[in-house]
């Protein structure tokens, strides 16, 4: 059987973060956020996975348009 993948998550994690920030509460990165280590690598982890995701999305363009219709 294969291990399950820590990325649900960290997504989970990440959208908790986003709704900290958007709804003015603190947010303690020794805390409940200790495994996103602090504001700059959020922000760092963001833009790589979203110059990964347009990356993709010009060499698979199909799948992309694909998605939008789901």
């Amino acid at each position: 059987m294969l291990a399950q993948s820590p990325a649900p998550k960290l997504w989970k994690k990440l959208y908790s973060y986003r709704s900290a920030l958007a709804h003015g509460r603190s947010v303690d990165f020794k805390g409940d956020f200790a495994q996103l280590d602090s504001h700059a690598q959020v922000v760092e982890f963001l833009y790589d996975f979203t110059c990964s995701l347009v990356m993709y999305a010009l060499q698979e363009p199909r799948l992309i348009s694909d998605l939008r219709e789901c």
